[in-house]
């Protein structure tokens, strides 16, 4: 019996010893595996942010109500049309950028003559465009019109909304122009440590990567330098402390 009790006890240890080690062994797997993919999450981030900030004036008007909604505070004549800003929220910063972002592209059917006011695009691309959500676009690389009528694949466009009136085509567009839609978009961090994008056209702010904690924006001259630090979203349950990461990028604003 003696003997037995002292297998039984050493065999308890044996099984605690390995219990003691899987335990310590999955607590440092879920730790790696968040820390993957909250670096994951900011690699994603700051190349989402960087191709948007590259992309900054392409195509934008002169006008300051985008789809609909008043980008006047920051984005106006005065201003010089400057489609970017960094602005101050908390201690974070938040990036505005205006122009077009979205990798879809129509491009016009037929060409389309000086004093047009309507612009036929290629069949498969009419639905890129309607009056709710996509009303200001940029044809070809020196024109910009708001979509005041959709029928098919035909836009009914004005290129100078302040004048009253729709104001045609001031350019001889030819066929094959591209057509892309015109946005301003606000990258901001918010509740939960997650960056936000928003499109300003009425679905508010969509998450764009998790685990991120602050953004830090620097703007000398044309030259933007975005740092991003991550943070993961179980501590280290050794220590306690959550472990963060950062990532650094520049970019030169074109426009």
């Amino acid at each position: 019996m003696v003997e037995l009790l002292i297998a039984l006890f050493l065999g308890s240890l044996v099984v605690l010893t390995f219990y003691q080690l899987l335990i310590t062994q999955n607590k440092t797997y879920a730790l790696y595996d968040d820390t993957a993919e909250m670096q994951q999450n900011l690699r994603a981030a700051v190349d989402r942010i960087s191709r948007d900030a590259m992309a900054a004036g392409c195509g934008k008007p002169l006008w300051s109500t985008i789809n609909g909604v008043d980008a006047s505070s920051w984005y106006n004549a005065g201003n010089g049309w400057t489609p970017y800003r960094v602005s101050t929220n908390g201690s974070n910063n938040n990036l505005d950028l205006v122009g077009c972002f979205s990798p879809t592209v129509s491009h016009l059917n037929v060409d389309a003559a000086v004093s047009a006011t309507t612009i036929t695009l290629n069949s498969a691309e009419g639905g890129n465009f309607n009056t709710s959500n996509s009303q200001d676009i940029s044809i070809g690389t020196a024109e910009n019109a708001k979509v005041v009528f959709v029928s098919g694949d035909t836009l009914t466009i004005d290129t100078n909304p302040s004048m009253g009136g729709n104001q045609g085509l001031t350019l001889l567009e030819p066929a094959n122009t591209y057509v892309c839609g015109v946005t301003w978009v606000t990258y901001s961090i918010g509740a939960g440590n997650v960056l936000y994008a928003d499109a300003h056209q009425g679905l508010g702010n969509q998450a764009v990567a998790q685990d991120i904690s602050a953004m830090t924006l620097t703007l000398t001259g044309k030259l933007l330098t975005i740092n991003l630090t991550g943070r993961t979203a179980i501590p280290d349950r050794t220590t306690g402390q959550y472990i963060t990461s950062q990532v650094t990028n520049q970019v030169f604003l074109r426009n």
